[in-house]
């Protein structure tokens, strides 16, 4: 599937999206986002490459997605 249809399907209804007050953007928690934001340039869902950047026990952790 493209990345700009899984895009259309999980846009505006997924588990991963978060609101604030006071903040007319939306945020997603969702692995592989670095920014932390709902749009199709950084959504780790809808893209096939993507990159996460965690702390590990010993250290930094990278890890990238690959389909």
């Amino acid at each position: 599937m493209s990345d700009a249809l899984v895009w259309q399907v999980i846009r505006n209804n997924n588990a991963f999206l978060r609101t604030q007050r006071g903040i007319g953007k939306r945020f997603s928690t969702e692995k592989f986002n670095l920014k932390k934001v709902n749009s199709p340039k950084y959504s780790g869902l809808a893209n096939k490459h993507a990159l996460d950047v965690s702390a590990g026990a010993k250290g930094v952790v990278v890890s990238t997605k690959n389909e």
